[in-house]
């Protein structure tokens, strides 16, 4: 499924202390995906990344603003139906 959502941006966030799931796991989708793709990894974090808690929002705060605004520039280059 990864692999099918570009053009769409991806953004793959995952504890490399997680013991639920491995991050191998993150790694795997993100080398399905096409670009763009982007991947973070947070040391020490576990499953629910408590610990970068912070470091996720600002992330967070940034990212999906940034794509949200990328994502319109493109649907008005391109001409309607």
């Amino acid at each position: 499924m990864a692999g099918q959502l570009a053009p769409r941006p991806l953004l793959v966030v995952h504890g490399k202390a997680d013991t639920r799931l491995p991050y191998a796991c993150g790694v795997q989708i993100y080398d399905w995906a096409q670009e763009p793709k982007q991947l973070i990894l947070y040391e020490g974090a576990e499953h629910r990344l408590d610990e970068c808690a912070a470091a996720l929002e600002q992330l967070l705060t940034q990212w999906i603003p940034t794509t949200l605004h990328a994502a319109g520039a493109s649907a008005q280059e391109k001409p309607s139906c």
